[in-house]
């Protein structure tokens, strides 16, 4: 089932997320309002569901949906899920947007070097930003491992990027944000939602 939620991306959109008094760790469920969205925030999700980047990235739940993944490698600025069949999914910032390309067998240099961009910084270490998670170290490789043997379900799509949908709740989360030096970083968590 391909959707979007609002949790993460609407919180650094800096929408306001009622009953949210605490910084979540990325391993906990998040709590959503009891009382629905707000006028700002269904503004937001139809901008999303409206927009080119959704409809771009809808595409792709087709060719992961049920699909296993059984490695992955990573990089600053993206990162490769390889699937039971083959194929491949790459995910990486471009643009200031996480974008993907698909494919099978062995990834060519040319696509392997989209996930070491030095356009984009290193969030390895935590941010000084406000922004979810900025307070965790991000260890890209570590966080996707946790997919390895796991089916994709679906896809959750934001304003500039999306997440892998996985049995049992359970998520790629990927958020843009500043790393300690202020440059645009890909942060990706595994959590439960």
């Amino acid at each position: 089932m391909l959707f979007a939620y609002y949790f993460i991306h609407l919180r650094a959109a800096q929408i306001p997320i009622k009953h949210c008094d605490k910084i979540l760790k990325h391993l906990e469920k998040p709590v959503k309002d009891p009382n629905g969205f707000t006028k700002n925030q269904q503004n937001v999700l139809t901008s999303i569901f409206e927009s080119e980047y959704y409809s771009f990235i809808s595409k792709l739940s087709k060719k992961v949906k049920g699909k296993f993944v059984i490695d992955s490698v990573s990089g600053n600025s993206g990162f490769i899920l390889y699937l039971e069949n083959g194929d491949w999914v790459l995910s990486y910032l471009k643009n200031k947007q996480l974008l993907y390309k698909c494919g099978s067998g062995k990834p060519t240099e040319k696509i392997t070097a989209r996930m070491f961009s030095k356009e984009y910084g290193d969030r390895s270490s935590p941010s000084p930003h406000n922004f979810p998670y900025a307070d965790e170290s991000n260890h890209i490789a570590s966080e996707i491992e946790h997919s390895h043997g796991n089916r994709i379900t679906g896809l959750a799509i934001g304003a500039d990027s999306f997440n892998f949908c996985f049995t049992e709740g359970m998520e790629l989360e990927t958020m843009l944000i500043p790393d300690k030096k202020g440059r645009l970083s890909l942060s990706v968590f595994w959590e439960q939602w």
